[in-house]
């Protein structure tokens, strides 16, 4: 588990999915909603295909609460440092 990194009273709720292929990091007192999932992995399209496109990486830095809503982080240059 070298590529997740868990601060001080994290709590994940019930449900809660973390993939760290990359580099995930939860700092101090980050709440994870029920069903929620983090994840520094994507596919890209190859062949008109994102089944069999090569992974795409990047780091997840998350430091504040999330939950309730459904959250999208933005992909590319606009994406934020901290989510």
């Amino acid at each position: 588990m070298t590529h997740l990194r868990v601060g001080r009273s994290v709590y994940l709720a019930p449900g809660a999915v973390v993939l760290a292929a990359a580099d995930v990091h939860l700092e101090d007192e980050v709440m994870l909603a029920y069903r929620a999932l983090v994840t520094d992995g994507d596919h890209t399209e190859r062949d008109r295909s994102y089944r069999i496109g090569p992974r795409r990486n990047a780091p997840v830095r998350i430091g504040f609460v999330v939950g309730g809503v459904p959250a999208r982080p933005l992909r590319g240059p606009q994406r934020p440092e901290v989510v």
